[in-house]
């Protein structure tokens, strides 16, 4: 006599997803994701490592050596690169931006000025930490303790690399001592 049909498909369904599990477990560690990472430049040590959906943002903050006034740089993480997005400044002349760019818009927002979507990208962006009385550099990223981090408490007179690109999963998970 015949087998009913649910039984053989039964029999055949149950071992082809347990297979699919068992290599989609196998593949998702060495999986690439765009991801933005943060390293020291004389070691190379990981500070920070995470993926980044497209299009994710992050953010640094200094407070200008000059002007001694607040200067906070947007940028979007998307397809391997970092893009400068927004930089919003309360002064210009020493080296900050008073005209609009090429590619993007400027204007004022109660005391700031805002400069939007300028079209820069990088793959890696050389970020100088100074101390508490110069620059006292910050970084917005998201953690686990919130989202700004005083890079100058830890890292004052350092160079890091932030970089945009494709990583293994895997990496992810040992990388993240600012969180």
């Amino acid at each position: 006599m015949p087998k009913p049909v649910n039984e053989y498909r039964r029999r055949r369904t149950l071992p082809s997803l347990a297979l699919l599990l068992l290599l989609s477990a196998a593949a998702i560690p060495g999986w690439p994701v765009d991801t933005l990472e943060i390293s020291e430049q004389n070691n190379g040590r990981s500070l920070y490592a995470a993926a980044m959906p497209l299009g994710s943002r992050f953010g640094t903050r200094i407070i200008h050596s000059v002007q001694l006034t607040p200067v906070i740089d947007i940028y979007r993480v998307q397809q391997g690169e970092i893009w400068g997005w927004r930089e919003a400044i309360r002064s210009h002349n020493a080296g900050l931006p008073s005209q609009t760019p090429e590619k993007g818009r400027f204007y004022h927002s109660g005391d700031w000025m805002i400069i939007e979507g300028a079209g820069y990208s990088w793959p890696r962006i050389f970020y100088r930490v100074g101390s508490e009385a110069l620059g006292r550099n910050q970084i917005i990223i998201p953690n686990k303790r919130g989202d700004l981090v005083d890079l100058w408490r830890g890292h004052s007179g350092k160079r890091l690399i932030i970089e945009s690109g494709k990583f293994p999963l895997y990496r992810l998970s040992v990388r993240n001592f600012l969180q």
